[in-house]
């Protein structure tokens, strides 16, 4: 325990710092991607709803919002992230028939 000399004492600082990581050998520095979603004529806009809050973890309100913005511009990026899970996520709307591409950030 530290000495207290105040009603305003604070603990001695520490000067840790953590080391810098090596930029070319850290792997967790992936490469990042978007997972698009393109809007159709066929599915039903409850169905996208479903799949956003489902799959992505979207509350509901924010998967409705994003699918009208989905049905107004024609298309929106959905997810961002490591192309292995950007390509499972291509998947699992595919497997309802809906279209997603996958796009470098």
């Amino acid at each position: 325990m530290w000495p207290v000399t105040g009603a305003a004492a604070a603990p001695p600082a520490e000067e840790k710092t953590a080391p810098l990581p090596d930029l070319e050998d850290d792997q967790e520095l992936a490469e990042v991607y978007h997972l698009v979603l393109w809007n159709d004529d066929v599915s039903p806009f409850g169905l996208v709803v479903r799949m956003l809050v489902e799959v992505l973890g979207y509350t509901p309100a924010k998967a409705l919002e994003k699918t009208r913005s989905v049905e107004i511009n024609g298309k929106g990026i959905i997810f961002t992230g490591t192309l292995e899970l950007c390509e499972l996520r291509h998947e699992q709307f595919g497997e309802v028939k809906l279209t997603t591409t996958i796009e470098e950030a």
